[in-house]
Protein backbone atom coordinates (compact mmCIF):
# COMPACT_ATOMS: atom_id res chain seq x y z
CA UNK A 1 0.00 0.00 0.00
CA UNK A 2 1.21 3.51 -0.78
CA UNK A 3 0.86 5.30 2.52
CA UNK A 4 1.78 8.51 -0.22
CA UNK A 5 -1.74 8.47 -1.30
CA UNK A 6 -3.77 7.50 1.88
CA UNK A 7 -4.14 8.74 5.20
CA UNK A 8 -2.30 6.87 8.11
CA UNK A 9 -6.00 6.39 9.73
CA UNK A 10 -7.64 5.01 6.77
CA UNK A 11 -5.22 2.09 6.06
CA UNK A 12 -5.47 1.45 9.68
CA UNK A 13 -8.96 0.80 9.55
CA UNK A 14 -8.77 -0.91 6.44
CA UNK A 15 -6.10 -3.22 7.55
CA UNK A 16 -7.81 -3.72 10.70
CA UNK A 17 -11.12 -4.45 9.12
CA UNK A 18 -9.26 -7.21 7.18
CA UNK A 19 -7.39 -8.79 9.97
CA UNK A 20 -10.69 -8.88 12.20
CA UNK A 21 -12.30 -10.75 9.32
CA UNK A 22 -9.07 -12.99 8.61
CA UNK A 23 -7.24 -12.96 11.83
CA UNK A 24 -3.88 -13.94 11.70
CA UNK A 25 -3.55 -13.98 7.74
CA UNK A 26 -3.06 -10.16 7.37
CA UNK A 27 0.78 -8.45 6.58
CA UNK A 28 0.48 -4.49 5.21
CA UNK A 29 3.39 -3.65 2.93
CA UNK A 30 4.46 -0.11 2.42
CA UNK A 31 6.58 2.10 0.22
CA UNK A 32 7.24 4.99 0.51
CA UNK A 33 7.72 5.52 -3.92
CA UNK A 34 5.41 7.36 -5.71
CA UNK A 35 4.05 4.57 -7.39
CA UNK A 36 3.87 5.64 -11.06
CA UNK A 37 5.68 8.65 -12.91
CA UNK A 38 5.75 12.35 -11.56
CA UNK A 39 3.20 13.35 -13.92
CA UNK A 40 0.43 10.94 -12.48
CA UNK A 41 1.73 11.30 -8.99
CA UNK A 42 1.14 15.22 -9.03
CA UNK A 43 -2.66 14.76 -10.42
CA UNK A 44 -3.15 11.77 -7.29
CA UNK A 45 -1.69 13.72 -4.55
CA UNK A 46 -0.84 17.31 -4.63
CA UNK A 47 1.30 18.04 -1.12
CA UNK A 48 0.02 20.70 0.56
CA UNK A 49 2.45 23.17 2.99
CA UNK A 50 3.26 21.31 6.19
CA UNK A 51 1.54 17.85 5.26
CA UNK A 52 3.86 15.24 7.08
CA UNK A 53 6.51 13.28 5.84
CA UNK A 54 6.40 9.65 5.44
CA UNK A 55 8.24 9.18 8.62
CA UNK A 56 5.42 11.18 10.28
CA UNK A 57 2.98 9.25 8.81
CA UNK A 58 4.46 5.82 9.43
CA UNK A 59 4.83 6.60 13.09
CA UNK A 60 0.86 7.72 13.24
CA UNK A 61 -0.02 4.39 11.26
CA UNK A 62 2.22 2.36 14.25
CA UNK A 63 -0.11 4.31 16.56
CA UNK A 64 -3.28 3.23 15.73
CA UNK A 65 -2.50 -0.52 14.52
CA UNK A 66 -0.31 -1.18 18.05
CA UNK A 67 -0.38 1.43 20.51
CA UNK A 68 -3.36 3.14 21.82
CA UNK A 69 -4.99 3.04 18.54
CA UNK A 70 -5.73 6.81 19.20
CA UNK A 71 -3.50 9.48 17.56
CA UNK A 72 -3.86 13.23 18.88
CA UNK A 73 -3.58 15.50 16.18
CA UNK A 74 -3.77 18.60 18.84
CA UNK A 75 -5.05 18.81 22.16
CA UNK A 76 -8.71 19.34 21.26
CA UNK A 77 -9.15 15.69 19.04
CA UNK A 78 -8.24 12.05 19.26
CA UNK A 79 -9.08 9.85 16.28
CA UNK A 80 -9.44 6.03 16.72
CA UNK A 81 -8.63 3.40 14.10
CA UNK A 82 -11.93 0.90 14.56
CA UNK A 83 -11.74 -1.87 13.85
CA UNK A 84 -7.74 -0.98 13.66
CA UNK A 85 -6.71 -0.74 17.04
CA UNK A 86 -4.19 -3.30 18.59
CA UNK A 87 -4.54 -5.33 15.80
CA UNK A 88 -1.00 -5.57 15.39
CA UNK A 89 -0.69 -6.24 11.78
CA UNK A 90 2.87 -6.98 10.67
CA UNK A 91 4.17 -4.03 8.63
CA UNK A 92 7.04 -4.92 5.81
CA UNK A 93 9.02 -1.83 4.92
Amino acid sequence: MLLSHYSPLSVAEQLGTLETFFPGRIDLGLGQAPGTDQYTANVLRQRVAGEPEFDARLEELITYLYGTGTATKNRSFSFHAIPGEKTNVPIWL
